[in-house]
């Protein structure tokens, strides 16, 4: 993901209750996102370094890099999955009763 990730995020993230470090996360990148120039910074930081472009089902994409459901069920940090470079994002959710 990168430097400032590996060196910082990651062990801060790593030894926290999975919930916690869930909600953490979304809530610093939706923090994050409300600035232009944060996500500014976010996107000179997270940048697409290689293209490997992926043709599914007559949609395309830069990368199959992605955000799979789950993670923004209430789609609070759009920008800021936009800025970090991702491809496509899976957002919200359907419960079936």
């Amino acid at each position: 993901m990168g430097l400032p990730y590996r060196l910082f995020i990651r062990p801060t993230l790593k030894f926290q209750d999975s919930e916690k470090a869930h909600y953490r996360s979304l809530f610093f990148l939706k923090k994050l996102s409300s600035y232009s120039v944060s996500r500014f910074a976010l996107s000179a930081v997270y940048q697409t370094k290689h293209d490997l472009p992926v043709n599914v089902f007559g949609h395309y994409y830069k990368h199959p890099f992605g955000l799979a459901a789950g993670m923004d069920k209430k789609a609070e940090a759009l920008l800021g999955w936009q800025a970090i470079g991702l491809s496509f994002a899976e957002i919200g959710g359907v419960t079936m009763l």
